[in-house]
C-alpha cells in the first residue's frame, strides 16, 4: 500500500505476510496467483483473488485510523513503480497488521522477516506469524473457511513437482552457445541476452 510522508510516497510491503493477490493481470501475477491457490487449497483461482480483494478492504479499514511504519527502507520485491519497501506497520491499538491479517486468515506467514522495532529476533516474529497461521486455518477463518485439506496436500505436492520440473529443465539449458553458462554482453545475441534472468 502506499504511504506518504512529509511529501514523499512509499509503497510498503509487510514483514513476514503475504496478502492474495488482487488480479491476475499479466504472467507474473497469474504465476502468483495459482501458486497462493494451491498453498491455500481452496478450490479456485478466482476464490484467491476474491479473498485479495477482502484482504484489501479490510486493510484500509484497519489503517483508516493513525498507524505507526517502522522500517530501514529495505528494498522489497514487487511490481510497484518506484519499488517498494520492507516495513512494520503498528496500528492506532497497538497492534502489528502483519500478525492482524495472518490471525484473520487474510495472508499467510510467508516472506521475508526481520528484527522488530522491539527487540524481538527474525526468527521468533516469522515463528509467531506461521503459528498465527496455523491457528487461523484450525479456526478456519478467512481464505481457510475455502480450503480443502486433502486438495491442499495434493495441490502442494503439485506445486513441489512443478518447481522440481522447472529447475530441471533451467539446469540443461544453456546459457551461451558454449553451455558454459556465462554470456560474454559485448558479443552475446539478443537471444543469448533474453536468456539471462530479468531481461
Amino acid at each position: 500500500f502506499h504511504v506518504a510522508v512529509n511529501g514523499t510516497s512509499y509503497v510498503v510491503r509487510l514483514y513476514g505476510a503475504d496478502c492474495p493477490e488482487i488480479h491476475a493481470d499479466g504472467d507474473i501475477y497469474v504465476r502468483r496467483v495459482r501458486e497462493q491457490t494451491r498453498y491455500f487449497g481452496v478450490d479456485s483461482p478466482w476464490r484467491t483473488v476474491q479473498l485479495g480483494l477482502r484482504a484489501r478492504d479490510v486493510t484500509r479499514e484497519l489503517l483508516a485510523e493513525p498507524f505507526t511504519i517502522y522500517t530501514a527502507f529495505t528494498p522489497a520485491l514487487g511490481q510497484s513503480e518506484g519499488g517498494r519497501i520492507y516495513a512494520f506497520v503498528i496500528l492506532a491499538d497497538g497492534r502489528d497488521l502483519a500478525e492482524t491479517l495472518v490471525s484473520m486468515g487474510l495472508a499467510r506467514a510467508y516472506g521475508v522477516a526481520r528484527r522488530t522495532p522491539f527487540g524481538e529476533s527474525r526468527e521468533e516474529y516469522a515463528a509467531r506469524l506461521n503459528d498465527l497461521e496455523m491457528a487461523a486455518a484450525m479456526k478456519r477463518v478467512g481464505v481457510w473457511e475455502y480450503s480443502d485439506p486433502e486438495g491442499l496436500v495434493a495441490m502442494r505436492a503439485e506445486a513441489r513437482q512443478q518447481a522440481k520440473t522447472e529447475a530441471e529443465w533451467r539446469a540443461k539449458i544453456p546459457l551461451s552457445a558454449t553451455g558454459q553458462g556465462e554470456i560474454d554482453i559485448n558479443t552475446a545475441d539478443e537471444r543469448e541476452l533474453q536468456l539471462l534472468s530479468g531481461i
